[in-house]
């Protein structure tokens, strides 16, 4: 996914406000709608790992 369709995306699950339901909403801003821990540790390792490439 590229810079400009993921923040195209996040625009559009902004716009439904509460229109719709959260899983709904994720979907539309194209992020997984789960939180099991398998998927909340591969958020954090991706998270770390891109502090590290900043240096923080």
């Amino acid at each position: 996914m590229t810079y400009k369709q993921a923040v195209a995306d996040y625009r559009t699950a902004l716009s439904l406000g509460y229109t719709k339901s959260m899983p709904e909403v994720y979907r539309k801003a194209g992020v997984d709608f789960k939180f099991s821990s398998e998927h909340i540790c591969m958020l954090a390792d991706f998270v770390a790992e891109e502090l590290e490439k900043l240096g923080a």
